[in-house]
C-alpha cells in the first residue's frame, strides 16, 4: 500500500522515516534547498528546465559522495561540479539520470549494489504519445525504475497546474504499475516528489512506498 500524498516537512520526514534511512537524508536535502529550487524562474522553459534539472542532481551527486557512493549523472560544465567535495562522480549517464552505486575494492566493473536510482522528469506528454494521458513523459520514465534493483528508487517529475484533481489518479498508477509488474523486487522501495509550482502555491508532495518500513 503507498501512503497518501504530503507536502514536504521536517515534521513529515521525522515522523515516517528513521533518521539515518536514504529517504530521510535525500528529503532533508530537498527540503534545505527548496526555497533555492523555486527560486530558478524564467520565461525560457528549457533554461529553467536545465538549471532545476542541475539543482536536483546536484544535490544527489554531493549527497552520495559524502555517503562514499560513486555517482553517474550528466549535464554539468567542468567548473559546474567540485570534484574536492563530489568524489566519485562521473559526468555521464548511465542507465538513469542518476544512479548511486558500490563496486569491489580494487576491482573496477564489479559492481555491488545500487543504492539509488533516479529519473526526473519535467515534461507532462511524451512526444509522439498516442495515448491521451496528461503525464505520459513522466509514466514512460517510471518504467525504467521498476526494472532495477535499488536500496531505493526516486521519481521526480512535475504535477500540473490543476494537480489536485490528479493526485488520487497518479497514486493509483502507481500502485497498479509496481502491482502489476510480475518481477518487481520484493523489497521495492519507491520515493515519488511531485513538484508544485503554481502561483497559489510551490510545494514538494510525496508519495512514499515501502512495505518494510518501520515507523
Amino acid at each position: 500500500m503507498i501512503e497518501q500524498w504530503e507536502n514536504l516537512t521536517k515534521d513529515y520526514i521525522d515522523k515516517q522515516f528513521k533518521k539515518d534511512s536514504l529517504e530521510s537524508k535525500i528529503l532533508n536535502k530537498f527540503l534545505a534547498g527548496q526555497n533555492d529550487f523555486f527560486e530558478i524562474q524564467t520565461n525560457t522553459t528549457n533554461w529553467q528546465r536545465k538549471k532545476r534539472t542541475q539543482f536536483v542532481k546536484k544535490i544527489l551527486i554531493e549527497l552520495g559522495s559524502q555517503l562514499k557512493y560513486k555517482n553517474y549523472a550528466n549535464g554539468f560544465a567542468k567548473n559546474e561540479i567540485d570534484e574536492n567535495i563530489c568524489k566519485g562522480f562521473i559526468n555521464k549517464e548511465w542507465l538513469f539520470d542518476l544512479i548511486w552505486y558500490e563496486e569491489l575494492a580494487n576491482q573496477p566493473y564489479v559492481i555491488t549494489s545500487y543504492k539509488l536510482i533516479m529519473e526526473c522528469e519535467w515534461d507532462f506528454k511524451r512526444i509522439n504519445d498516442k495515448s491521451g494521458d496528461k503525464y505520459s513523459a513522466m509514466k514512460f520514465d517510471f518504467q525504467k525504475l521498476i526494472l532495477a534493483k535499488a536500496d531505493l528508487h526516486l521519481m521526480v517529475f512535475k504535477l500540473r497546474s490543476d494537480y489536485e484533481k490528479d493526485l488520487e489518479g497518479l497514486k493509483e498508477y502507481f500502485e497498479e504499475s509496481l502491482k502489476s509488474f510480475k518481477d518487481l523486487d520484493k523489497n521495492f522501495n519507491l520515493l515519488v516528489i511531485g513538484v508544485v509550482d503554481v502561483k497559489r502555491e510551490k510545494a514538494f508532495k510525496i508519495l512514499n512506498y515501502n512495505p518494510y518500513r518501520i515507523i
